[in-house]
């Protein structure tokens, strides 16, 4: 939170008569709640952007320094500070290649099929906002005429804003705006949202890019007049500084703009309060906030920041940017990239961390647990296998595979109901039925190694236990090429081959999951001991282990089904597999 601290050493002798007077050097800016904290983080790229000299020390701070939670911002550097040029630079920087615009710009494809995806945001009245800011009615006339002959039009669109970089640079700030910064707050000092057109933040003949420059000319004011106690008489709800109640006649400086967070002074007001609000916030604590976007993590649709607040520098590694190229599963891709990450940039004792994401509707707020960092991070490369594996069971509906996992690993659910369902729905290819499954029976078989993370935590028995999953698996394949053995046929290729022996094996598999599924030793061990009696083979040593516990009944149980199901195929068949959702 913003707020100062008188070092006496360091008392300013400013020449200039604007920076006369100034008590204090530095604004300490502490962190606080996960939209502060993004700021914060936000705001130090703004600074980074600027090439502003990082400190080394708290004796050495220089432009500005940060420490444990507390980053220290130079006064007089900030009022030479063109904040209004770094701002833009550092949002153009970082999100313009994450807009339609450039994927718009950038596209080899101008058929109208492929066109069509970007029909609404051409009708958006934010472009016809900016192109009467800059006077431009040639991109006016072609967006109008868009819809008559959407392919020569959108060609003439594409290459006339290319070659106007003015232009280009205007719409990717507005395009930022509405789709970036509209997830976290609207109408902003400089920002403005009007509700009559459908576009945020870009009002008609408004120079946005003006209005934080005129932003910024008032934070230096609010700077230059501080230390006079009698020019603001209320104080900053976050830093307790003094703080004016406005900056202009029309804009009051309170926490409204925060969209599902912030509190309007207008609300607060009441007689309980003696009609004497406290939610006005200062100057360099609003100035905060309006980096917050900037601190988020950008992944295609959604925003995304990790609130581990144990200090600043924590803070900054944990929030660089990821690159996921997948457009489906992004929620929960997102969480395992960042919790990976979390993990390995830890080097103390695991502890809990906060995600945020906001989406298009809401912010979703999840405190992940240490056992299930622990859990997930035992469980990358098992999970990193199956995040492009579902199940499409209706025309319109599916089983997100990847998603069903994660889920069940940040609930504390097991994983047995899902491997149920997957087994059953795993042969469920008969011509004339709707469903399509993109998953393969390693698939399975990986879910149940992240069913055994979860078991074994504690235990730190980890790759014993997947060790014997991986035996029942090969005792279980080993039975299916007898059976193929005794049914081949010469003149049948393999392929043949393994559909026989799934014909053959389907009733008994049958009894087998209802078996590990309703915890029934005995019917597993009887329909087990039929089978090898009929084939005249020993049973193998690991069956032993159904009879040690529940867990080891479902893991060894399940194990053998896989094999039984062909999970050792040969490298022709894995390929195969592979391309069904399975890296």
């Amino acid at each position: 939170m913003a707020k100062t601290k008188k070092y006496s050493q360091h008392e300013l002798n400013l020449e200039d008569n604007q920076n006369n007077n100034l008590e204090e050097e530095y604004f300490e800016i502490n962190l606080d709640t996960f939209l502060f904290n993004a700021g914060v983080i936000g705001f130090i790229e703004v600074l980074e952007k600027s090439e502003a000299n990082k400190g080394t020390s708290l004796d050495n701070k220089k432009d500005y320094y940060f420490e444990n939670q507390t980053l220290y911002v130079n006064k007089k550097f900030l009022l030479n500070l063109d904040f209004a040029k770094y701002y833009l630079k550092t949002v153009y920087n970082k999100f313009y290649k994450n807009t339609i615009l450039y994927k718009m710009l950038n596209t080899n494809k101008t058929d109208l099929e492929s066109i069509k995806k970007y029909d609404n945001f051409l009708k958006r009245t934010t472009l016809i906002t900016i192109a009467d800011t800059l006077e431009d009615d040639k991109i006016k006339e072609l967006l109008s005429n868009y819809q008559d002959n959407k392919e020569i039009n959108f060609k003439e669109i594409v290459s006339y804003i290319n070659d106007n970089e003015k232009l280009k640079y205007y719409l990717y700030i507005g395009n930022i705006f509405f789709d970036k910064f509209s997830l976290i707050f609207y109408n902003i000092y400089f920002l403005r949202y009007n509700p009559s057109i459908n576009g945020y933040y870009i009002q008609k003949n408004t120079d946005f890019i003006k209005l934080i420059n005129d932003y910024f000319i008032k934070i230096k004011e609010y700077i230059i007049q501080l230390n006079n106690k009698n020019n603001y008489k209320d104080k900053c709800l976050i830093c307790n500084l003094h703080t004016p109640k406005q900056l202009d006649t029309d804009k009051k400086l309170d926490m409204a703009f925060l969209i599902d967070i912030g509190i309007a002074k207008e609300r607060k007001g009441s007689v309980y309060w003696n009609f004497n609000s406290d939610v006005l916030i200062c100057p360099i604590c609003y100035l905060i906030y309006s980096c917050t976007p900037i601190g988020f993590i950008n992944i295609n649709n959604i925003m995304v920041f990790i609130n581990d607040n144990d200090s600043i520098e924590s803070l900054i590694s944990m929030n660089a940017p990821i690159k996921i190229e997948e457009e489906n599963n992004t929620n929960y891709i997102a969480y395992n990239t960042m919790i990976n990450r979390a993990l390995e940039l830890k080097t103390k004792e695991l502890d809990s961390i906060q995600v945020i994401i906001r989406d298009d509707t809401k912010y979703s707020f999840n405190t992940i647990a240490k056992d299930t960092l622990k859990i997930i991070k035992n469980s990358d490369t098992y999970l990193s296998k199956i995040s492009k594996s579902y199940f499409k069971y209706r025309k319109d509906e599916s089983l997100n595979i990847y998603k069903e996992c994660i889920e069940n690993i940040l609930n504390n659910r097991n994983q047995y109901n899902l491997i149920l369902t997957l087994l059953k729905n795993i042969d469920n290819k008969q011509e004339g039925n709707n469903n399509k499954i993109f998953y393969s029976i390693n698939t399975i078989f990986n879910i149940l190694k992240i069913q055994i993370a979860k078991e074994t935590l504690k235990e730190n028995n980890m790759s014993e236990k997947i060790n014997y999953a991986y035996v029942a698996c090969k005792s279980g394949y080993d039975i299916r090429k007898e059976i193929i053995k005794k049914n081949s046929n010469s003149d049948t290729d393999d392929k043949k081959n393994n559909e026989e022996a799934d014909n053959k094996l389907r009733g008994l598999v049958y009894k087998l999951i209802n078996a590990v599924n309703t915890s029934n030793v005995d019917l597993f061990s009887t329909n087990i001991a039929r089978l090898y009696t009929g084939l005249n083979l020993p049973i193998p040593n690991i069956l032993g282990r159904i009879f040690i516990s529940d867990e080891d009944f479902k893991n060894i149980g399940n194990a053998y089904i896989f094999g039984l199901k062909g999970a050792f195929y040969d490298k022709t068949e894995n390929q195969e597999n592979n391309n069904e959702g399975e890296e």
